[in-house]
């Protein structure tokens, strides 16, 4: 059920959650940043700079994330770790063991018994922000689950978007082999693996590599168990990305819709995927497409904000949404699932300019015919794409639904979900 924000009672505020753009009041809280400055992988070198400590390897990294959390302010500075692995020691273990006893590997579960180690958790944790990162460890690492790009310091502010991170890791957590810079010690090996600022889905802490005397900052973690994070409910319009992926005419019936051919089925493909997931007005979504009459701007007949499925906020208003970097990613289907195979038809660039060609205007999977301005929806930019990328029409990628129906609480209650609801009144 989808309460418009005009009839929106009191008496259901009440039942809700308390949310919003910070942790609620007395919530047991973890906090993650990324260092405001960066460096070569000579962890040791970096560390002797800020204090003269002699550190070296992961222990610096670790010394480094609690220099930076006391600088921000932040509380329990000494309880941060570096999203980091070694050779010896994932950084999913890392962060899942505690500050004296080690860190091991996943494949031998952490050193922990394997039932201690099925029990074992971390996190959620918010960026020194304010703003959700990550519903927890496993979601984390296993299903997508990163809310928010990491791209904010130990004092909340950004951190220049294109910048990276040094990991060591896979998306999982686990060590990439031979990318840790002999552990972090070295300028001299020829490459590491490296996260995105940027990026939500798996690549906030993986898929880039760089050399190891090029500078990168550092991701920090708070360990320890918090509070859940709950479903945000701040109001606004919502958007999705369709879980069915299909080619450049929208009447093919890999796309599992009515097989409707151009802008219509696409619009229609996404009311039926609202309506299946039970979102406000189904019959309010469109698909955020341009053709040769209209850009996909002008098909949105709201100017926000809009905001994911789980309330996190994509853009404040059709300028924000158009000025080329959103909020945070729309990686996030109608019936809530987070996924990172996310290539999608748009026709026009991050700042809404229609594209050139668009597969015939939608009715086209002839690889003889191309879309200029794909996007990608684990991206902050490149959301939309821009008019240097060409995509063949034949490609099977998804598409983004907009809403133009205002919800301020969404509550799935006749489905039997009762996750947005609390038993106790604030």
């Amino acid at each position: 059920m989808g309460i418009p924000a005009r009839t929106l009672s009191a008496a259901v505020l009440l039942l809700a959650v308390e949310l919003g753009g910070a942790p609620p009041i007395n919530a047991a809280v973890r906090h993650m940043f990324v260092t405001s400055e960066s460096h070569d992988a000579d962890l040791s070198a970096w560390l002797a700079a800020l204090n003269g400590d002699t550190r070296s390897g992961a222990d610096a990294a670790d010394a480094i994330c609690r220099f930076y959390a006391a600088k921000g302010g932040l509380p329990d500075a000494a309880g941060f770790r570096a999203w980091l692995s070694t050779t010896n020691d994932d950084a999913y273990c890392r962060l899942l063991r505690d500050q004296t006893t080690g860190a091991g590997q996943r494949a031998s579960f952490c050193g922990l018994p394997k039932a201690t180690y099925d029990g074992a958790t971390a996190g959620p944790w918010w960026r020194a922000d304010g703003t959700p990162f990550a519903l927890g460890i496993a979601a984390m690492v296993d299903h997508d689950g990163v809310l928010n790009p990491p791209g904010e310091d130990e004092t909340g502010k950004p951190v220049f978007y294109a910048e990276e991170t040094w990991t060591g890791s896979a998306i999982d957590g686990t060590v990439v082999p031979g990318e840790t810079c002999e552990d972090w010690t070295s300028t001299a090996d020829p490459e590491a693996s490296r996260g995105r600022l940027e990026f939500t889905a798996e690549l906030w802490g993986s898929g880039a590599g760089a050399a190891c005397d090029t500078p990168a900052h550092l991701l920090c973690f708070e360990t320890g168990v918090g509070d859940p994070i709950a479903t945000q409910a701040d109001p606004g319009d919502v958007v999705f990305v369709s879980a069915a992926h299909g080619p450049g005419d929208f009447a093919d019936a890999q796309w599992g819709g009515p097989e409707i051919s151009g802008i219509a089925g696409a619009d229609a493909i996404c009311q039926q995927e609202a309506a299946a997931a039970d979102l406000a007005d189904p019959s309010s979504f469109r698909a955020y497409l341009s053709t040769g009459a209209t850009a996909a701007p002008a098909r949105l007949n709201s100017n926000g904000p809009w905001k994911r499925v789980d309330g996190t906020r994509i853009a404040w208003s059709k300028s924000d949404l158009l000025d080329g970097t959103l909020l945070s990613t729309i990686h996030q289907l109608a019936d809530g699932t987070y996924v990172d195979d996310l290539s999608t038809w748009t026709g026009a660039d991050d700042h809404g300019v229609a594209a050139a060609t668009t597969c015939q205007d939608w009715t086209s999977s002839s690889a003889a015919d191309t879309s200029s301005s794909g996007g990608a929806a684990q991206w902050i930019d490149g959301w939309s794409g821009n008019a240097s990328s060409t995509t063949k029409c034949d490609a099977l990628l998804r598409v983004y639904c907009f809403s133009d129906a205002r919800v301020d609480f969404y509550d799935r209650f006749e489905t039997g979900a009762l996750d947005r609801w609390s038993a106790q009144s604030p």
